[in-house]
Protein backbone atom coordinates (compact mmCIF):
# COMPACT_ATOMS: atom_id res chain seq x y z
CA UNK A 1 0.00 0.00 0.00
CA UNK A 2 1.82 3.12 -1.24
CA UNK A 3 -1.12 5.50 -1.16
CA UNK A 4 -2.94 4.76 2.10
CA UNK A 5 -2.13 6.67 5.26
CA UNK A 6 0.25 5.14 7.83
CA UNK A 7 -2.38 4.94 10.60
CA UNK A 8 -4.91 3.12 8.44
CA UNK A 9 -2.19 0.83 7.05
CA UNK A 10 -1.07 -0.03 10.59
CA UNK A 11 -4.62 -0.99 11.54
CA UNK A 12 -4.92 -3.13 8.41
CA UNK A 13 -1.62 -4.87 9.24
CA UNK A 14 -2.78 -5.47 12.82
CA UNK A 15 -5.98 -7.09 11.55
CA UNK A 16 -3.99 -9.18 9.06
CA UNK A 17 -1.61 -10.44 11.77
CA UNK A 18 -4.58 -11.13 14.05
CA UNK A 19 -6.03 -13.37 11.33
CA UNK A 20 -2.66 -15.14 10.95
CA UNK A 21 -2.58 -15.88 14.68
CA UNK A 22 -6.16 -17.15 14.74
CA UNK A 23 -5.47 -19.46 11.81
CA UNK A 24 -2.27 -20.76 13.46
CA UNK A 25 -4.26 -22.48 16.21
CA UNK A 26 -3.70 -23.18 19.88
CA UNK A 27 -0.06 -24.29 19.89
CA UNK A 28 2.05 -21.30 21.10
CA UNK A 29 5.24 -22.29 19.26
CA UNK A 30 3.43 -22.62 15.93
CA UNK A 31 1.47 -19.38 16.40
CA UNK A 32 4.55 -17.35 17.34
CA UNK A 33 6.49 -18.75 14.35
CA UNK A 34 3.58 -17.96 11.99
CA UNK A 35 3.39 -14.44 13.39
CA UNK A 36 7.13 -13.95 12.96
CA UNK A 37 7.09 -15.20 9.35
CA UNK A 38 4.13 -12.99 8.42
CA UNK A 39 5.74 -9.98 10.10
CA UNK A 40 8.96 -10.51 8.18
CA UNK A 41 7.08 -10.68 4.86
CA UNK A 42 5.18 -7.45 5.60
CA UNK A 43 8.29 -5.50 6.65
CA UNK A 44 10.12 -6.78 3.58
CA UNK A 45 7.73 -4.99 1.22
CA UNK A 46 6.85 -1.99 3.41
CA UNK A 47 10.05 -0.93 5.22
CA UNK A 48 9.51 2.75 5.92
CA UNK A 49 6.28 2.94 7.96
CA UNK A 50 7.18 2.97 11.65
CA UNK A 51 3.57 2.26 12.55
CA UNK A 52 3.94 -1.20 11.01
CA UNK A 53 7.18 -1.82 12.90
CA UNK A 54 5.41 -0.80 16.09
CA UNK A 55 2.59 -3.27 15.41
CA UNK A 56 5.10 -6.07 14.74
CA UNK A 57 7.20 -5.32 17.83
CA UNK A 58 4.09 -5.05 20.01
CA UNK A 59 2.59 -8.25 18.61
CA UNK A 60 5.74 -10.35 19.03
CA UNK A 61 6.22 -9.06 22.58
CA UNK A 62 2.62 -9.84 23.47
CA UNK A 63 2.79 -13.31 21.88
CA UNK A 64 5.97 -14.29 23.71
CA UNK A 65 4.61 -12.98 27.00
CA UNK A 66 1.42 -15.00 26.57
CA UNK A 67 3.41 -18.10 25.57
CA UNK A 68 5.51 -17.90 28.72
CA UNK A 69 2.37 -18.00 30.88
CA UNK A 70 0.23 -20.31 28.73
CA UNK A 71 -1.39 -23.13 30.70
CA UNK A 72 -2.75 -25.01 27.69
CA UNK A 73 -6.34 -23.97 28.06
CA UNK A 74 -8.23 -21.88 25.54
CA UNK A 75 -7.13 -20.81 22.06
CA UNK A 76 -3.65 -19.27 22.07
CA UNK A 77 -3.92 -17.75 18.58
CA UNK A 78 -7.13 -15.93 19.47
CA UNK A 79 -5.53 -14.56 22.63
CA UNK A 80 -2.70 -13.05 20.61
CA UNK A 81 -5.17 -11.74 18.02
CA UNK A 82 -7.07 -9.92 20.76
CA UNK A 83 -3.94 -7.86 21.46
CA UNK A 84 -3.82 -6.65 17.86
CA UNK A 85 -7.46 -5.62 17.98
CA UNK A 86 -6.87 -3.75 21.22
CA UNK A 87 -4.13 -1.83 19.41
CA UNK A 88 -6.60 -0.89 16.69
CA UNK A 89 -8.99 0.51 19.26
CA UNK A 90 -6.20 2.57 20.87
CA UNK A 91 -5.07 3.72 17.44
CA UNK A 92 -8.52 5.00 16.54
CA UNK A 93 -8.79 6.79 19.88
CA UNK A 94 -5.38 8.40 19.32
CA UNK A 95 -6.47 9.75 15.94
CA UNK A 96 -9.61 11.21 17.50
CA UNK A 97 -7.56 12.98 20.20
CA UNK A 98 -5.21 14.41 17.57
CA UNK A 99 -8.18 15.58 15.50
CA UNK A 100 -9.47 17.64 18.43
CA UNK A 101 -6.07 19.16 19.22
CA UNK A 102 -5.35 19.86 15.55
CA UNK A 103 -8.72 21.57 15.07
CA UNK A 104 -7.85 23.92 17.94
CA UNK A 105 -4.56 24.80 16.20
CA UNK A 106 -6.38 25.55 12.94
CA UNK A 107 -8.94 27.83 14.58
CA UNK A 108 -8.33 31.44 13.63
CA UNK A 109 -6.08 30.59 10.69
CA UNK A 110 -6.80 32.27 7.34
CA UNK A 111 -5.01 29.94 4.88
CA UNK A 112 -3.73 26.46 5.68
CA UNK A 113 -1.34 24.48 3.49
CA UNK A 114 -1.80 20.68 3.37
CA UNK A 115 0.41 18.18 1.56
CA UNK A 116 -0.48 14.69 0.27
CA UNK A 117 -3.20 12.46 1.76
CA UNK A 118 -2.90 11.63 5.45
CA UNK A 119 -5.72 9.94 7.32
CA UNK A 120 -4.70 11.76 10.50
CA UNK A 121 -4.69 15.15 8.77
CA UNK A 122 -8.06 14.40 7.20
CA UNK A 123 -9.38 13.60 10.68
CA UNK A 124 -8.12 17.00 11.88
CA UNK A 125 -9.71 18.79 8.94
CA UNK A 126 -13.00 16.94 9.42
CA UNK A 127 -13.09 17.86 13.13
CA UNK A 128 -12.27 21.49 12.31
CA UNK A 129 -15.07 21.56 9.72
CA UNK A 130 -17.49 20.76 12.56
CA UNK A 131 -16.05 23.05 15.25
CA UNK A 132 -14.22 25.97 13.60
CA UNK A 133 -15.84 29.07 12.10
CA UNK A 134 -14.95 30.61 9.80
CA UNK A 135 -13.08 27.80 8.07
CA UNK A 136 -9.66 28.61 6.64
CA UNK A 137 -8.99 28.45 2.91
CA UNK A 138 -6.95 25.32 2.13
CA UNK A 139 -4.06 25.21 -0.33
CA UNK A 140 -2.73 21.85 -1.47
CA UNK A 141 -0.47 20.56 -4.24
CA UNK A 142 -0.98 17.41 -6.32
CA UNK A 143 1.70 15.30 -4.52
CA UNK A 144 3.16 13.46 -7.48
CA UNK A 145 3.87 10.66 -8.10
CA UNK A 146 0.53 9.20 -7.14
CA UNK A 147 -1.26 12.55 -6.94
CA UNK A 148 -2.75 11.83 -3.52
CA UNK A 149 -3.20 15.57 -3.10
CA UNK A 150 -6.01 15.52 -5.66
CA UNK A 151 -8.02 13.02 -3.58
CA UNK A 152 -7.28 15.02 -0.41
CA UNK A 153 -8.53 18.17 -2.13
CA UNK A 154 -11.75 16.41 -3.10
CA UNK A 155 -12.31 15.15 0.43
CA UNK A 156 -11.76 18.58 1.97
CA UNK A 157 -14.04 20.15 -0.61
CA UNK A 158 -16.76 17.74 0.48
CA UNK A 159 -16.15 18.79 4.09
CA UNK A 160 -17.01 22.36 3.15
CA UNK A 161 -13.59 23.94 2.66
CA UNK A 162 -12.71 26.25 -0.19
CA UNK A 163 -9.64 24.55 -1.67
CA UNK A 164 -6.97 25.69 -4.11
CA UNK A 165 -5.18 22.79 -5.84
CA UNK A 166 -1.79 23.63 -7.36
CA UNK A 167 1.05 21.84 -9.15
CA UNK A 168 3.94 20.58 -7.05
CA UNK A 169 6.28 22.80 -9.06
CA UNK A 170 4.45 25.81 -7.62
CA UNK A 171 4.87 24.75 -3.99
CA UNK A 172 6.93 27.82 -3.06
CA UNK A 173 4.01 29.95 -4.22
CA UNK A 174 1.46 27.62 -2.61
CA UNK A 175 2.81 28.15 0.91
CA UNK A 176 3.77 31.81 0.52
CA UNK A 177 0.51 33.37 1.69
CA UNK A 178 -0.45 30.66 4.20
CA UNK A 179 -0.26 31.13 7.96
CA UNK A 180 -0.07 27.43 8.89
CA UNK A 181 1.00 24.14 7.28
CA UNK A 182 -0.21 20.69 8.32
CA UNK A 183 1.09 17.32 7.14
CA UNK A 184 1.02 13.72 8.34
CA UNK A 185 3.91 11.32 8.96
CA UNK A 186 4.91 7.77 8.08
CA UNK A 187 7.73 7.61 10.63
CA UNK A 188 9.59 9.71 13.20
CA UNK A 189 13.13 8.88 14.26
CA UNK A 190 14.85 9.00 17.63
CA UNK A 191 16.35 12.36 16.59
CA UNK A 192 12.95 13.88 15.77
CA UNK A 193 13.37 13.76 11.98
CA UNK A 194 10.21 12.80 10.11
CA UNK A 195 9.66 10.59 7.05
CA UNK A 196 6.66 11.15 4.82
CA UNK A 197 5.57 11.25 1.17
CA UNK A 198 8.25 12.58 -1.19
CA UNK A 199 7.91 16.35 -1.36
CA UNK A 200 7.19 16.86 2.33
CA UNK A 201 10.76 17.99 3.03
CA UNK A 202 10.54 20.53 0.21
CA UNK A 203 7.28 21.81 1.66
CA UNK A 204 9.01 22.25 5.03
CA UNK A 205 11.91 24.14 3.42
CA UNK A 206 9.48 26.43 1.61
CA UNK A 207 7.54 27.02 4.83
CA UNK A 208 10.72 27.97 6.68
CA UNK A 209 11.64 30.37 3.86
CA UNK A 210 8.21 32.04 4.13
CA UNK A 211 8.03 31.89 7.95
CA UNK A 212 5.02 29.56 7.89
CA UNK A 213 4.68 27.28 10.96
CA UNK A 214 5.09 23.66 9.83
CA UNK A 215 3.07 21.17 11.92
CA UNK A 216 3.01 17.36 11.80
CA UNK A 217 -0.10 15.49 12.97
CA UNK A 218 0.95 12.01 14.03
CA UNK A 219 0.21 9.28 16.52
CA UNK A 220 3.02 8.50 18.97
CA UNK A 221 3.26 4.91 17.68
CA UNK A 222 4.78 6.27 14.46
CA UNK A 223 8.04 6.62 16.34
CA UNK A 224 10.42 4.24 14.52
CA UNK A 225 11.77 1.82 17.16
CA UNK A 226 14.57 0.60 14.88
CA UNK A 227 16.19 4.06 14.83
CA UNK A 228 17.00 3.72 18.53
CA UNK A 229 19.44 0.95 17.53
CA UNK A 230 21.03 3.03 14.77
CA UNK A 231 19.11 1.56 11.83
CA UNK A 232 18.28 4.36 9.37
CA UNK A 233 14.90 5.09 7.90
CA UNK A 234 14.50 3.11 4.68
CA UNK A 235 13.20 4.36 1.38
CA UNK A 236 11.32 2.39 -1.24
CA UNK A 237 11.65 2.68 -5.00
CA UNK A 238 8.44 3.36 -6.91
CA UNK A 239 7.60 2.26 -10.44
CA UNK A 240 9.28 4.13 -13.27
CA UNK A 241 5.87 4.36 -14.98
CA UNK A 242 4.77 6.80 -12.28
CA UNK A 243 7.19 9.34 -13.74
CA UNK A 244 7.39 8.60 -17.45
CA UNK A 245 5.73 6.31 -19.99
CA UNK A 246 8.28 4.10 -21.67
CA UNK A 247 12.06 4.49 -21.86
CA UNK A 248 13.53 7.98 -22.16
CA UNK A 249 17.03 7.01 -23.29
CA UNK A 250 19.47 4.20 -22.55
CA UNK A 251 21.62 6.66 -20.57
CA UNK A 252 18.70 7.89 -18.45
CA UNK A 253 17.86 6.13 -15.19
CA UNK A 254 14.51 6.73 -13.52
CA UNK A 255 14.77 7.32 -9.77
CA UNK A 256 11.41 7.39 -7.98
CA UNK A 257 11.83 7.41 -4.17
CA UNK A 258 8.52 7.16 -2.31
CA UNK A 259 9.42 9.13 0.82
CA UNK A 260 11.84 11.77 2.06
CA UNK A 261 13.09 12.89 5.48
CA UNK A 262 12.30 16.29 7.02
CA UNK A 263 14.87 17.39 9.64
CA UNK A 264 13.54 18.11 13.13
CA UNK A 265 14.74 21.71 12.97
CA UNK A 266 12.26 22.43 10.15
CA UNK A 267 9.31 21.12 12.17
CA UNK A 268 7.53 23.68 14.32
CA UNK A 269 5.41 21.21 16.25
CA UNK A 270 4.17 17.65 16.46
CA UNK A 271 0.46 17.27 17.23
CA UNK A 272 0.07 13.92 19.01
CA UNK A 273 -2.50 12.18 21.21
CA UNK A 274 -0.12 12.87 24.11
CA UNK A 275 0.07 16.59 23.51
CA UNK A 276 1.78 19.12 21.26
CA UNK A 277 5.57 19.03 21.17
CA UNK A 278 8.33 20.95 19.42
CA UNK A 279 10.05 19.16 16.55
CA UNK A 280 13.23 18.40 18.46
CA UNK A 281 11.35 17.22 21.58
CA UNK A 282 9.23 14.53 19.93
CA UNK A 283 11.82 11.82 20.57
CA UNK A 284 10.97 12.06 24.28
CA UNK A 285 7.68 10.34 23.40
CA UNK A 286 9.55 7.19 22.33
CA UNK A 287 7.82 4.04 23.64
CA UNK A 288 9.32 2.92 26.91
CA UNK A 289 8.80 -0.78 26.15
CA UNK A 290 11.88 -2.78 25.19
CA UNK A 291 12.40 -3.89 21.63
CA UNK A 292 11.52 -7.54 21.12
CA UNK A 293 14.58 -9.66 20.16
CA UNK A 294 12.65 -11.33 17.35
CA UNK A 295 11.72 -7.91 15.95
CA UNK A 296 15.36 -6.78 16.14
CA UNK A 297 16.46 -9.97 14.34
CA UNK A 298 13.96 -9.32 11.53
CA UNK A 299 15.26 -5.76 11.08
CA UNK A 300 18.87 -6.99 11.10
CA UNK A 301 18.15 -9.73 8.57
CA UNK A 302 16.27 -7.40 6.23
CA UNK A 303 19.19 -4.96 6.17
CA UNK A 304 21.11 -7.57 4.11
CA UNK A 305 18.21 -9.33 2.33
CA UNK A 306 18.64 -9.26 -1.51
CA UNK A 307 14.92 -8.80 -2.26
CA UNK A 308 14.68 -6.02 0.29
CA UNK A 309 17.80 -4.29 -1.02
CA UNK A 310 16.47 -4.47 -4.59
CA UNK A 311 13.15 -2.92 -3.55
CA UNK A 312 14.65 0.09 -1.81
CA UNK A 313 16.89 2.74 -3.31
CA UNK A 314 18.66 4.22 -0.33
CA UNK A 315 18.65 4.96 3.37
CA UNK A 316 17.48 8.39 4.46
Amino acid sequence: DLTGGASQTAREVAECLAAVCEAAGSEPEIAVKSLEDASRSILQVQPFMASIKHVVNLGLTNAQSLAAEWDGTGHFGRAVAAGFREFNERSQDATEQIAKAGARRIAGKRRVFVFSLSGTVMAVMEEAAKTVSPLPHVVITEAKPGCEGIEAARLMGEMGYDVTLMADAAIVLAVKNCDYALVGADSVSSTGDMVNKTGTAMAAVCCRHSNVPFAVATESYKFDPATILGFPHQNLQGRAEQIVDGKVHENVEIDNPQVDATPAELITEYITELGIWGGEAYHRLAPASALNPRFVKIVEDLSTDPFYLAARRESL
